[in-house]
């Protein structure tokens, strides 16, 4: 996702628009500029963060999409504090910079790599769907069989709470299937990770 923001389709055109329109706030409007400044600011000492508690983790961790919104969260405040910048400057712009905004992230949103399917790890679609297919057969079984609580085996995920397995998903699977008519009941799902099962599905 950072990199379709930043690079592909166009995405550095947010960045671009931001740090042309910083040299003019700073020198014509100092309140406006205070306020971002504490947003340039505080991007670095994010970023620093999560490297930290990568290293502190596992790698992958910088890679799960709801990480990843604290850096849209600075990036997207900064550009709008921009666009803000020039619409008061110049009000007349106040009906076409918000359209021109909302062509921008259509356009920057919208290609090849933004729009792909996105897998932890890139791991194939169809691998996935494997996967996901054993962790519901075998609750689907449980039900069957008339059991009230069943323990399911899952790939073997990261040392803390075996992500994107993690140990308390059973409750949410089990209620997801009844929702949706698959179980005739809600289930106790407990998760057991197996390393056997990372080789037969060949995952990391």
């Amino acid at each position: 996702m950072i990199p379709s923001l930043l690079f592909d389709n166009h995405g550095s055109a947010l960045m671009i628009f931001s740090l042309v329109t910083l040299p003019f706030m700073w020198r014509t409007n100092k309140d406006l500029w205070h306020v971002t400044k504490k947003f340039l600011l505080c991007l670095p000492l994010w970023t620093v963060y999560i490297i930290l508690v990568t290293a502190r983790a596992e790698a992958t961790y910088a890679l799960r999409p709801d990480v990843q919104f604290g850096f849209f969260f600075f990036v997207f405040v900064i550009f709008l504090t921009s666009l803000g910048f020039w619409i008061k400057k110049f009000p007349r712009a106040a009906l076409i910079l918000p359209i021109l905004c909302f062509a921008l992230f259509t356009w920057i949103f919208s290609g090849k790599r933004t729009l792909c399917p996105s897998t932890f790890n890139h791991v194939p679609e169809s691998i996935c769907v494997e996967v996901s297919q054993h962790l519901i057969d075998q609750i689907i079984d449980a039900d069957l069989a008339g059991l009230e609580e069943v323990k399911i085996t899952v790939p073997k995920g990261d040392d803390v709470d075996n992500y994107p397995f993690p140990l308390y998903m059973g409750k949410n699977i089990s209620r997801t299937l009844h929702a949706h008519g698959m179980i005739s009941r809600r289930l106790e799902v407990k998760i057991l990770p197996d390393a056997t099962l990372n080789e037969r599905f060949n995952l990391p």
